[in-house]
């Protein structure tokens, strides 16, 4: 049997210290390639789809992950 160094657990990531570094990392990234895409769509969409666009995108990733 193989050692894992970090394993994907009910969608947390957590690494053989127990501890969520990796997890929190790969929210992170998520989220800043979301605010990304956002910040370029504002000029061309309303403020209020700007907004859905922000909570389905950046608001839903610590939710999906846990």
């Amino acid at each position: 049997m193989e050692q894992m160094t970090c394993v994907k657990y009910l969608g947390l990531k957590i690494n053989c210290n127990v501890n969520w570094k990796k997890h929190v990392h790969e929210v992170g990234k998520n989220i800043s390639r979301a605010t990304g895409i956002l910040s370029k769509l504002r000029h061309f969409i309303t403020d209020d789809n700007l907004n859905q666009l922000y909570h389905s995108l950046v608001l839903s990733f610590p939710y999906l992950t846990l």
